[in-house]
């Protein structure tokens, strides 16, 4: 119970999580610029849902038959239902998977609002509009043991934009090291 209303609370806004969340994202921006990374722009995951994307995507999803609601919000692929939200109607992260594949794609037409962040933009509540979306082609680097479900969010984007759009998904390893390799 308790983690689930630590969920809730991290789908919605309140200061106090969007300044520890900014507390974060300023210090992994900091070590990034040590090796000359930087981002045009940053999307939060919870802007997904705040913004109305995720909403869309549901309509979407059922307009084109591509979902079935039970209990949770079920999407079909190879013959399974699988989850995209739980019962409690908190989204997986499989659901803003599919949803902000369908917003860079261009098929969601709701956009986000920016605000400046450092030498970036970053989604926000407030805001202005800016246009970030609809891509031809995205690479999304997402840990390989999210293959399975990246395939879902391929065979969606396929079936939306009748293959004219391209999610390509490219799963990196999970590198782990011992303790006394880290303590070194």
């Amino acid at each position: 119970k308790e983690f689930r209303k630590i969920l809730k609370s991290l789908e919605s806004y309140d200061e106090f999580s969007n300044e520890i969340i900014l507390k974060v994202l300023k210090a992994q921006m900091e070590t990034l610029k040590k090796f000359n990374i930087k981002f045009d722009v940053l999307n939060r995951e919870r802007d997904i849902l705040l913004s109305g994307i995720f909403d869309e995507c549901k309509e979407i999803l059922k307009k084109h038959n591509l979902c079935k609601e039970k209990e949770c919000l079920f999407v079909s692929f190879n013959g399974k239902e699988i989850p995209i939200t739980r019962s409690d109607g908190t989204c997986l992260y499989l659901g803003k998977d599919i949803a902000f594949a369908l917003w860079k794609h261009g098929i969601i037409k709701k956009d986000f609002n920016y605000e400046k962040f450092n030498s970036s933009w970053i989604t926000s509540i407030k805001g202005e509009k800016k246009n970030f979306s609809n891509v031809d082609i995205s690479i999304n680097v997402i840990d390989v043991r999210q293959s399975d479900e990246q395939k879902v969010v391929s065979y969606i984007i396929d079936k939306l934009s009748e293959k004219k759009k391209q999610y390509i998904h490219f799963g990196y390893e999970v590198v782990a090291i011992s303790n006394n390799t880290a303590k070194a």
